[in-house]
């Protein structure tokens, strides 16, 4: 046999059985060849919460089922987000409802935006633009008197767009 051939043979099986990856575990990602669950690695923060990036993918899944809901159910699931399953994720969770109800009706958004204002805390600026934007739609100003601007919003959207706001609960 040709030297030349039989080095290309020798470093082709060389390679190939370096390169040869081990087989891949099952969809799920959750066990390995010993049977162990693999657990995901969660870096976590100086304060041993999880870092910033790690707070945006757990809130992803939610999100994004947010952007999906008809306008009639978005309200009651930020309300979900907001009072029950991430209370702590504060910042990235109203700064990305805010950018959910974006497009939404005016009915809709504006009092999804008061919540958001309210419980901001003003580290994002998320206070300031809400407030702005609710001046320029109401033309009024009611500084931080957050009952003031439920007020003022209910007898806007009452009187400009017809809609009467219930305390009932939607019945499904």
């Amino acid at each position: 046999m040709n030297p030349r051939w039989l080095l290309l043979v020798l470093s082709t099986l060389l390679l190939s059985a370096c390169g040869r990856d081990d087989p891949v575990p099952d969809a799920s990602g959750t066990e390995q060849k010993s049977g162990r669950k693999q657990i995901p690695l969660v870096t976590p923060g100086p304060s041993g919460s999880p870092t910033p990036a790690r707070r945006e993918a757990l809130l992803e899944n939610p999100l994004e089922k947010l952007h999906l809901l008809p306008d009639e159910k978005i309200a009651l699931q930020v309300e979900v987000l907001l009072e029950s399953q991430y209370p702590n994720h504060g910042d990235v969770l109203l700064t990305s409802i805010y950018d959910t109800v974006e497009l939404r009706p005016s009915f809709i958004r504006l009092p999804i935006l008061l919540e958001l204002a309210r419980r901001d805390n003003g580290n994002t600026g998320l206070r300031t633009t809400v407030l702005a934007e609710l001046q320029e739609f109401l033309e009024e100003d009611h500084g931080e008197s957050w009952t003031d601007w439920a007020l003022a919003l209910s007898e806007h959207l009452a009187t400009r767009e017809g809609f009467l706001p219930t305390d009932a609960s939607p019945e499904d």
